[in-house]
């Protein structure tokens, strides 16, 4: 078995600057995540913001509307309207 030579690192100096590099990239991803909403929102880590919720008045069903009278309507249309009944 070869030992270092000069200015080489051995494996195990190698496999822990690699798991140091990963740690640092985990932890900047998280940060990230928890200061930048728009990404976190893009990655699916956050649930997208909702719909403002509709007042009660206009969910409803408008049961009182009125049929449009024939004085609004198209002149040529009252008059098709009026040949059919």
């Amino acid at each position: 078995m070869e030992r270092a030579g000069k200015g080489e690192m051995g494996w195990g100096a190698r496999l822990l600057i690699a798991a140091v590099l990963i740690l640092v990239g985990a932890a900047a991803a998280v940060w990230a995540l928890a200061h930048y909403q728009p990404v976190a929102r893009f990655l699916g880590v956050v649930p997208a913001a909702e719909a403002p919720a509709l007042p009660a008045q206009q969910l409803r069903p408008q049961t009182d509307a009125e049929p449009q009278s024939a004085a609004t309507l198209n002149p040529a249309i009252a008059e098709q309207i009026g040949a059919l009944q």
